[in-house]
């Protein structure tokens, strides 16, 4: 039973709602009063059903003597529960490869869910001692340059209150040592993120090489067979008047891949190289809030309380 997160539209698990009484493991033996067996195709029976109330009929038994019936209203996909159970399971991952000391962003776009995703996972996490920033299977976009001005963010000063609580200035920076996550699928402004967080110095890349293409498109042209021609518009290249990225992808600095053996086990070898790199940056360096100093007196010392500056008595 996927927990999703019933919070936000597009996220919402039926089974994990308030009130619906059933765990997993337990059996399935009626759609609305239509009994399930063998050879059934469990789905036909939930054609058409998408936002309507459906009556399941369930048990901890294989048998209809005592079962219950549950009301949940379908979704059109699970996708989306899926997609936000892998990323919570990374994050509990990381929490308990690291004792705590890390946090684990996950970025499935350069667009609005990218953006939005940043805002959510990264202020909460601003206070860990190192930061995982996921861009595996990034589809892309547009909005690299807007996260990577919030990582590149340096203490630049601190302040704080009567009451003794300190804050950082700016307000919102992160302390700790960073890296990157990447893949083969990493793509578009998904090769761009990493490219970019490596050159201004935020961490390495960990993973395999992206996918290497770049090129913005503008405009779609529908074809009568359903398809679309687009025409490239956009490249980037390098200060030294290079073209970069484009049928080549970015190399990482750290090469890890995920072999299906390994991801077949419940490992993500890429995850824990991650955490491993992390933990001995933040061993070898600590990211330290500078403590507040002692009080000043409540009243000046004896004498000028504010003596000239040139040395003059």
């Amino acid at each position: 039973i996927y927990s999703g997160d019933n919070t936000r539209k597009g996220y919402r698990a039926p089974l994990a709602e308030p009130g619906v009484d059933v765990r997993e493991g337990d059996y399935l033996l009626a759609v609305n009063h239509r009994e399930l067996k063998a050879p059934m195709n469990p789905y036909e029976l939930f054609e058409n059903t998408v936002g309507e109330n459906v009556i399941l009929t369930v048990h901890s038994k294989p048998t209809m003597a005592g079962a219950r019936d549950i009301i949940v209203k379908p979704i059109r996909s699970e996708l989306k529960l899926r997609y936000i159970d892998w990323v919570e399971s990374n994050r509990k991952k990381v929490e308990q490869l690291s004792g705590g000391k890390i946090g684990y962003i996950y970025l499935p776009d350069m667009s609005l869910e990218g953006l939005t995703e940043f805002a959510r996972q990264y202020y909460p996490q601003i206070r860990k001692q190192g930061l995982i920033i996921d861009v595996r299977y990034n589809g892309g976009g547009f909005i690299d340059q807007l996260l990577l001005e919030r990582l590149r963010r340096i203490l630049i000063g601190m302040e704080t209150s009567r009451h003794g609580a300190v804050e950082t200035i700016p307000s919102q920076v992160f302390l700790g040592p960073m890296v990157a996550l990447i893949n083969a699928y990493s793509a578009s402004d998904g090769d761009i993120f990493p490219f970019y967080f490596r050159k201004y110095g935020l961490g390495p890349l960990i993973g395999m090489r992206t996918w290497g293409g770049v090129r913005g498109i503008r405009g779609y042209h529908r074809l009568v067979d359903g398809g679309y021609v687009t025409k490239p518009e956009f490249s980037i290249y390098s200060t030294t008047s290079e073209w970069v990225i484009e049928n080549h992808g970015v190399e990482p600095d750290i090469e890890v891949d995920n072999l299906p053996p390994e991801v077949m086990k419940g490992r993500d070898p890429q995850l824990e190289k991650a955490v491993e790199y992390l933990l001995k940056k933040i061993k070898e360096h600590p990211p330290v809030i500078p403590p507040r100093p002692p009080n000043t007196p409540a009243f000046p010392p004896e004498g000028n309380p504010f003596p000239p500056q040139d040395g003059s008595p």
